[in-house]
């Protein structure tokens, strides 16, 4: 009895002094405003009011709030992680995955959220588009391409989903166009330096051949790590960003998401100033790692932007022009198509940030034209996504 009484004392002891270094841990240090593995902002306290703790808001926020501010917090991810991969041998961590092809995350397709996604791209084609070409690709997971079985996008039963629901739309198969190569090891984008294939592939489906890049110039910008590192909470060694040279192509941000004026914004919460001249944001390329910036996918098209048009200077007149429904991954594609098709200009519209409703206002649809709708599949994942 006498041993147990001492080992309770210990025990609580142990415990107390535990909590106690990580209270004080936490008085002297500042809670952070930005988690940058996750690429969010941290969870803010509550103004501490009788509304917000009658109403639940202080409380409930509290968790998080408590969560993020935790002095250990990286580290104990760290640790959670090796224990996942290294001690039980799991093949993933809440669906994010390490392998020969790098890091990723697969998500099984919801059918119904694909059918809701596809209404609305009926809608808007209806609407806006009735007297253009208009096709939809979807751009495959890159876990497809990771040599191993992952629960993930699923093409076939895409294909079927579509051609159900959009019974008249064209679509272009980039499956075959694509390997796990053509991707970031650690993001989820593909690289715009290996998109030959895909651009080869959308040429045959557009203009009727393919679009040819040989000769094309590249320039190394920097070291690039993308999203999956830090959710992952493992280090991965970083892929290499490298931009093809588009020199016939101007950018006009009509209608920038983060200023309705478009103009040097400071975006994402780094200071990271963006240049809304430039295809190839190089303000975001630091000397030490390449980019300062949140997300290092920035650098093309300055990221997240409601409305840009590229101009191919070499093809005025051609009276040929493409309207690009997109999401980021368009963001280094564009560029490429404005460079080595003979459209004379390529709308991107984002319908993640503009109300097709508005599309009228700041959008002229010239008869005759093409419209793609061009998405990576983790947008069918969550049909409210789209403003439409």
């Amino acid at each position: 009895m006498k041993q147990d009484k001492i080992r309770h004392i210990l025990t609580a002891f142990v415990l107390a002094a535990i909590l106690g270094a990580v209270f004080i841990a936490r008085l002297v240090s500042t809670p952070p405003k930005l988690i940058a593995s996750e690429r969010r902002p941290a969870a803010k306290l509550e103004e501490l009011t009788a509304a917000n703790v009658l109403s639940g808001k202080y409380t409930g926020g509290f968790e998080d709030f408590a969560a993020d501010s935790f002095p250990l917090r990286e580290t104990m991810r760290k640790l959670h992680s090796r224990v996942v991969f290294s001690v039980l041998r799991q093949t993933d961590k809440g669906g994010l995955y390490l392998g020969n092809a790098g890091a990723g995350k697969f998500q099984e397709i919801n059918a119904e959220e694909y059918k809701k996604i596809a209404a609305k791209i009926g809608a808007v084609a209806e609407t806006w588009l009735p007297e253009l070409n208009v096709r939809l690709c979807v751009i495959p997971d890159k876990s497809v391409y990771a040599g191993s079985y992952y629960p993930g996008f699923d093409t076939a039963l895409a294909e079927r989903i579509f051609a159900e629901a959009l019974p008249d739309m064209q679509r272009i198969d980039l499956s075959e166009a694509l390997s796990s190569g053509d991707f970031y090891r650690t993001d989820l984008h593909w690289n715009q330096a290996r998109l030959a294939t895909v651009m080869s592939a959308l040429g045959r489906e557009l203009s009727g051949a393919p679009w040819a890049m040989d000769g094309a110039k590249t320039r190394t910008v920097g070291e690039f790590s993308g999203v999956y590192p830090g959710q992952l909470a493992l280090p991965v060694a970083p892929d290499t960003a490298v931009t093809v040279d588009v020199p016939h192509v101007t950018a006009e941000y009509l209608l920038s998401a983060g200023s309705w004026i478009p103009g040097p914004v400071y975006d994402d919460g780094t200071g990271t100033e963006y240049d809304f001249s430039a295809l190839y944001n190089l303000k975001t390329a630091g000397e030490a790692h390449g980019f300062p910036s949140i997300d290092p996918y920035n650098l093309f098209l300055c990221g997240p932007q409601m409305i840009v048009r590229l101009t191919n200077t070499e093809n005025a007149g051609s009276g040929r022009h493409l309207y690009l429904f997109r999401d980021s991954f368009s963001s280094s594609l564009a560029p490429l198509i404005a460079e080595f098709s003979d459209y004379e200009t390529v709308t991107l519209i984002d319908l993640r940030y503009i109300n097709a409703r508005l599309l009228g206002e700041f959008v002229e649809f010239v008869p005759g034209s093409d419209a793609v709708f061009l998405y990576g599949s983790q947008i069918f994942g969550d049909a409210s996504i789209l403003m439409v």
